[in-house]
Order: structure tokens, then C-alpha cells, then sequence
């Protein structure tokens, strides 16, 4: 009997060890690597000599903290933090990446020229950025664009981070790198807050001054915060989400927006809330108006409301 019971324990051992692994395997978080944007120019190319691969190189001033890893995975996460005045952010490589500001200032506005800030410009009029947004510090701002995204290129903003990117010389705050320049696809998907102008001839998303021809959308299931000076294009407005101000005036996009962080609407601004829409504040979360709250819906406060406004529920 004895012999029979270890005779089954052992079969039973046989088929758990073939069973198959996929049934117990656990996803696997993209790598990650880091960089401080202080240390030097940081440009992620194609890597030519491995196949499929990309290669990042940080140029530091005359040669200074030159370094280059090669045969990078394009899958790996590019963590870039630090403040400069100087260094830049380029992305030349065809291949999908994904680059984390984490607290990350870029300012060479004061350099002329054909200083950018953070350029999205591949080979063959292809790049596919996606950015995710952590802390509430990232700052572009280039002699040209902010973030420059050309022609065919593609940026996908995501995260729950915010970022400041102001344009110059006819460049957008995000997109046409300078006047008569085209912008590229941007896209977001995140509670982001973006705060994105220009000089008095460029726009905030979009197009660089007098060009056309980038897109501009919001993916449903994201309630981001958008202050720009204007955007290009208007195309699929219809699908917007969120809270979006174009110069001074602001308007709810969706049946209901929700705060995700703290916001003001400033002095002299206006915000416009339509019939059937709501604006909900969770607790935790603070909306002050000091400027004009146009509310036509609702309101509804589990947070903080200071300032006046009608159709408050508390």
C-alpha cells in the first residue's frame, strides 16, 4: 500500500514540474537607466553596430564627462534629472524610447543660435517619444521651441507630473521647432499638468508661426490640466478631456472633470463650465477662483472651493 501512495506522490511531482511556467510567470518591469542632464548634451541615436538596439552619449563642455553605452535595449526607461543652462536633450534614433523628467530644468534660451532644449527629430522624419512626467519641477525652454517635435515625429506625454515649456523665435512651447516649421503628433495620456507658451508669433502646442500640419489629441480616461497660449490644431476637439485654457479663457472638456492637484484660475482669466457638465473637487484637492467662473452645470465639492462661484454641492 505504502508502495502505491509513493508511487502516485511521485507522478503527481512528475506532472507539477512540467506544468506550464507561463502559469506562474510575474510581468517584468521595463530596465531603467539614469542621467543628470548637468553632467553634459545627452543624444540617444540608433546604434548601428547591434541590430535592433540604440546607444546614448552624454557630451559634457570641451570634452568633459564624455560618455557612451552602446547595445541599449530600446525598451529601457531613460531617467533624465538635473538643471542646465547649457546642456540639451536630443532624440535621433527611429526606434520607440521612453524618457522620464524627473525634476528636470532645460533653459538655453540664452544660448541663440540653434540651441533647443528637448529636440524630437529622427532619421527619415521619424521619432517615437513617449515622456513621462514625475515631480512638479520639469522646465523646457530653448532659443527655438520648448520641446521641439517635428514633422513626423511623435510625442506621448504621460505620468501625473507637470511640466512649464515655453518656445521663442516663432517656435511652439511644444511642437514646430521655429517659424514656418511644422509640429509633429502629441498626444496625451495622463493627469499631467502642462503649462505650454510662446513668444508673441508662436503657439503653445502645435505648429511653429505661420506652418500647419500637427495634431493635437487627449486619450479618453485622462483628466489633464492644460494652460497653453493656443493650440495648432482643433480637429478632434469634439474628444478632448479635461481642463484646458487657450490665453485667458478655460473650458471643461468631457461630461466631468476631476481635479487631480490643486489649481487656480488666476486673476483676469475666465473659466467656462457648460450645461450637463460637472467639475468634481475630492477631498484632499483645492480649487480657488480668482479670476471668473462662468458655471452653467455643477460644481462639486468633496475638497476645497475658495473664491465664489454658483451651482456649489457640497
Amino acid at each position: 500500500m505504502r508502495k502505491h501512495i509513493l508511487y502516485f506522490v511521485l507522478i503527481f511531482c512528475f506532472v507539477l514540474g512540467f506544468a506550464p511556467a507561463t502559469a506562474h510567470a510575474e510581468e517584468t518591469e521595463s530596465p531603467e537607466i539614469s542621467f543628470d542632464i548637468s553632467e553634459g548634451r545627452i543624444e540617444i541615436r540608433d546604434d548601428d553596430a547591434n541590430e535592433g538596439k540604440i546607444q546614448i552619449e552624454v557630451k559634457g563642455a570641451s570634452g568633459n564627462n564624455y560618455r557612451l553605452m552602446a547595445n541599449i535595449d530600446p525598451n529601457t526607461i531613460i531617467t533624465v534629472t538635473g538643471t542646465t543652462l547649457d546642456n540639451e536633450l536630443h532624440v535621433l534614433t527611429n526606434k520607440p524610447v521612453t524618457i522620464k523628467a524627473k525634476d528636470l530644468h532645460i533653459d538655453t534660451s540664452a544660448k541663440g543660435g540653434g540651441a533647443y532644449a528637448f529636440l524630437v527629430s529622427g532619421k527619415e522624419s521619424r521619432a517615437y517619444v513617449t515622456l513621462i512626467l514625475e515631480g512638479e519641477n520639469n522646465y523646457f525652454q530653448g532659443y527655438k521651441a520648448g520641446i521641439a517635435v517635428d514633422a513626423g515625429r511623435s510625442l506621448t506625454i504621460k505620468g501625473d507630473g507637470s511640466l512649464e515649456a515655453y518656445g521663442n523665435s516663432g517656435g511652439a512651447g511644444i511642437g514646430g521647432e521655429q517659424s514656418r516649421s511644422a509640429g509633429g503628433a502629441i498626444t496625451i495620456q495622463g493627469d499631467v499638468k502642462i503649462i505650454s507658451k510662446s513668444s508673441s508669433t508662436g503657439v503653445g502646442i502645435g505648429d511653429g508661426f505661420a506652418a500647419s500640419g500637427s495634431t493635437f489629441t487627449i486619450e479618453e480616461g485622462y483628466n489633464p490640466i492644460i494652460i497653453a497660449s493656443s493650440i495648432s490644431d482643433h480637429t478632434n476637439e469634439e474628444n478632448w478631456h479635461g481642463l484646458i485654457f487657450e490665453g485667458r479663457n478655460g473650458h471643461i472638456y468631457g461630461d466631468t472633470f476631476t481635479l487631480s492637484r490643486d489649481f487656480t484660475v488666476e486673476e483676469r482669466n475666465s473659466l467656462e463650465i457648460g450645461e450637463g457638465q460637472s467639475l468634481v473637487i475630492p477631498e484632499g484637492k483645492t480649487l480657488t477662483n480668482s479670476g471668473t467662473i462662468n458655471n452653467n452645470g455643477n460644481i462639486i465639492v468633496d475638497g476645497t472651493f475658495v473664491g465664489e462661484a454658483g451651482n456649489l454641492y457640497y
